[in-house]
């Protein structure tokens, strides 16, 4: 186990090195224990001090399960909200995945705090952890937008499919009303940009970076679709024919520029048989 201090200095000498700043950057440092339950009291204030330090961000999971709340509430006498308030999280420089076990007076206090919410639908559906007040959130000023997780809790790690299921999970609460796919999308695109706290990129406009993935809409499940935007999400669509980054593209006719996928995933494949056999 490290120390704090170590802990802290690394943190620091990767922020100097590889930390970018302004329109464009490509590596961005954020300061992210996996949990505030995972780390000490003083790490997560230190930590807090050190982002605002070097204008950096900062990121956890929390309130994700029940069992979240309530190992907070026994360890410190808190509820997961306040606790992240007394070591100096609650600030428009937090976003905080899965976000699910809010109460009315914490959703306000988010919203008014201007953190950000990575909902991770699949992985709260595979992992039964339940359903992310997420247009309440938004509604409220939080920035809201999507995250796959990790492949414990998610294999595909797929974004667009991630959003369809955001518009599905979300109808369960809301309602198709409100849950619309532009809204799903929207937390694709340019809410997902919010919660990093990014301007330049997150939709198609003047000044923007070109960044942007394209899909094909002529297979066969697209057939009579009316709405190319809302068949993106209803219809299923799972891969982008073409993918631009700052203007350089990345994906060309699906494949991966310059990546040997077969090699790949041969390598892959041996990693896990090796895991697999201890």
């Amino acid at each position: 186990m490290q120390q704090p201090d170590v802990i802290l200095a690394d943190s620091e000498r990767l922020i100097k090195q590889y930390h970018e700043r302004g329109d464009g950057a490509r590596i961005q440092i954020g300061l992210a224990p996996c949990s505030p339950f995972s780390v000490t009291t003083d790490i997560m204030r230190d930590s807090a001090a050190l982002a605002e330090q070097y204008d950096v961000r900062l990121h956890t999971h929390l309130a994700e399960t029940i069992d979240e709340e309530d190992f907070c509430r026994e360890m410190f006498g808190l509820r997961t909200v306040d606790y992240l308030e007394s070591v100096g999280w609650l600030s428009s420089r937090t976003w905080l995945g899965h976000g699910i076990h809010f109460n009315d007076d914490e959703v306000a206090r988010l919203g008014a705090a201007g953190v950000g919410i990575a909902q991770c639908p699949t992985s709260n559906m595979r992992l039964a952890s339940g359903i992310c007040r997420a247009i309440e959130l938004e509604d409220a000023g939080a920035a809201v937008g999507l995250g796959v997780d990790g492949s414990a809790s998610n294999d595909a790690s797929n974004l667009i499919l991630e959003a369809r299921q955001a518009l599905y999970l979300q109808r369960l609460r809301y309602g198709a009303e409100q849950a619309t796919p532009e809204r799903a999308l929207r937390w694709a695109t340019k809410g997902s940009a919010a919660v990093l706290g990014r301007d330049d990129v997150g939709e198609i406009a003047v000044g923007k970076q070109a960044d942007f993935a394209l899909f094909k809409t002529d297979e066969l499940r697209f057939s009579g679709s009316h709405d190319p935007i809302a068949a993106l999400l209803l219809c299923g669509a799972d891969r982008a024919d073409r993918v631009m980054i700052g203007g350089q593209w990345r994906v060309i006719d699906g494949a991966v520029e310059g990546l040997d996928i077969p090699a790949l995933i041969a390598e892959h494949s041996a990693a896990a048989r090796r895991m697999i056999a201890g």
